[in-house]
Order: structure tokens, then sequence, then C-alpha cells
């Protein structure tokens, strides 16, 4: 029994020395583990900050529906979910799971109680941000320096434009002295005169107003894109719509 296990100790010796094998530095264990942990924080860190944003969306979201009348409550309701965001912060959810059960002790903790977890943190701080007023900030970062989202908001956004029936939903596109141009979520370019300082290029906004004829609306106000908020304007003439 002896020599069967000095044999297969000989045998591993010799397999560690003809494969030149050398035990791994601790150092590179630690790193491993602090890298885990680093993407689980940054990945609560993600989900907090887009449950902000939905938290915003969903506070600012009566409102908007309020202004709706083309289909049901519910319908709208269902048009206007942040889907963008809550995938975002399932993405980053899931992340965290992973990487917390990839730590040393992760495997030890039940699945459930890990994703429960991760989801409890993320609203906890998501509703610290919110509370802070950076909802709002990070969701404008992101239309204003990600392509890709700004199409898909706009393109959802395109049932706020309706002069037909006192509304016209867009972002500035350019400001003077004498006038304002605002492209509406449908492509079309409006041009009225006003001496507001209130509007910053890139800033969305509903504007209400009465329509004339095809070619001619007349805007009694500017309002926030995310709430109803002070006037931004004093009344003024708008311009046929440009192409």
């Amino acid at each position: 029994m002896t020599d069967n296990k000095n044999n297969t100790g000989q045998k591993i010796l010799d397999q560690i020395k003809e494969k030149n094998l050398k035990p791994t530095p601790r150092w590179e264990f630690l790193l491993k583990d602090y890298l885990v942990w680093g993407i689980f924080v940054f990945a609560i860190v993600i989900g907090s900050l887009a449950t902000a944003v939905i938290i915003f969306v969903f506070s600012r979201s009566g409102w908007q529906l309020s202004l709706l009348d083309d289909d049901t409550y519910l319908t709208n309701f269902l048009l206007l979910m942040p889907y963008f965001w809550l995938l975002l912060m399932i993405i980053f959810v899931a992340v965290a799971f992973y990487n917390f059960k990839h730590t040393k002790t992760g495997y030890r903790y039940n699945a459930y109680l890990v994703v429960l977890t991760s989801i409890v943190l993320s609203l906890v701080f998501g509703s610290g941000i919110y509370g802070l007023g950076l909802g709002e900030k990070f969701e404008d970062i992101f239309y204003q320096q990600v392509p890709f989202y700004r199409n898909f908001v706009e393109h959802r956004s395109e049932m706020f434009v309706r002069p037909e029936r006192g509304r016209i939903a867009g972002r500035v596109i350019e400001i003077t002295p004498d006038y304002i141009k605002v492209q509406d979520f449908k492509g079309n370019t409006w041009q009225f005169t006003t001496t507001t300082d209130e509007l910053s290029i890139g800033q969305r906004v509903i504007i209400f107003g009465q329509r004339n004829d095809p070619d001619d609306f007349l805007p009694d106000q500017i309002r926030p894109w995310f709430g109803p908020g002070p006037e931004m304007m004093p009344p003024g003439r708008m311009m046929p719509p440009r192409f």
C-alpha cells in the first residue's frame, strides 16, 4: 500500500518536471477575485443608473399620457414603457449575479437570494440617484450622445407629433436672437419667432398651439419634454414646416 502511494507520488512529481509546471502565484488569484468583484460593483452601478431612469420616466409618464387620446390608456402606457432601460437593468443584474457566483464565496449562496439582492441593491441605489436628480441627466446624456438610443426614442415619440390636435414634439436644432428651429420627431423642421433664452440646442420640447391650416401653426407655449414645467416662450407665430 505504501509502495503504491510512493509510486503515485513519484509519477506526479515526474509529470510536473516533464511539463515544467509551476504553482500559480497568489497575486493572480487575488487579481482575478478583485476583477470579479469589480465587475459585480460596476454592474450594480449601471443597474442602479438604469433604475433611476426608469423611476424618472415612470414619474413623468402620467403627464405624457394625459396628452394622448389616440388609443386606450393601457395601449399608450405600454407604448411609453422604458423598455430600453428595463432591458439594460435586467442585463446588468444578470451580470452582477454571474460575477458574484464566481467569487471565492459566491457558490455558498442561494441563486435566488443573489438575484434578489442584486435587484434590491439596484432599486435602493437607483432611488437615491433619482432623488439627486441624476436620472433625468443620465437619460439625456444617452439621448444626446448615443445615436441608436436617440433614434429609438424619437421613433417611439412620433405619436406626440399631432399639429392637427394642437401639439408638436421635437428637439431644438437652432437658436438665434430672433427665432428658433425645432425638428419634430417625424423629421419636419419648424421655425418660429421667440425671445426666450431658456432653451438649448438638442433640448426636447412639446409645443402647444393651434393649427389654422396645413402650413400654419400658431403656438401658445413650449413645455419641457418630460414634464409640465414652466412656460418657456412668449407667444409667437410659427413658420411652415420645412422638409
